[in-house]
């Protein structure tokens, strides 16, 4: 008999807190990555969080269009933090 699909083609199992777990034979560098992603905080008025709910926002394309700008701006100002100049 097949087993029902959880929608989640990861695999691994669901913890406590409901969230899903990286398996064990997962390479170390891919639960690591896994990790950061799901203890990176989201505001909810972070540019990036916001296009994600243009649907729902009812976003303009030039608010949308607004909004790339600034999550650009961003991220051309993280990496200029780590770079070596």
């Amino acid at each position: 008999m097949a087993q029902p699909s959880s929608g989640y083609a990861g695999g691994g199992a669901t913890g406590a807190d409901g969230m899903r777990t990286v398996k064990a034979d997962k390479p170390p560098d891919m639960v690591m990555r896994c990790r950061a992603l799901m203890n990176t905080p989201v505001s909810r008025n972070d540019p990036a969080a916001l296009q994600a709910k243009k649907d729902h926002l009812r976003a303009t394309a030039a608010q949308r269009a607004q909004l790339d700008a600034i999550s650009s701006k961003k991220r051309n100002k993280a990496l200029a933090v780590l770079s070596n100049d």
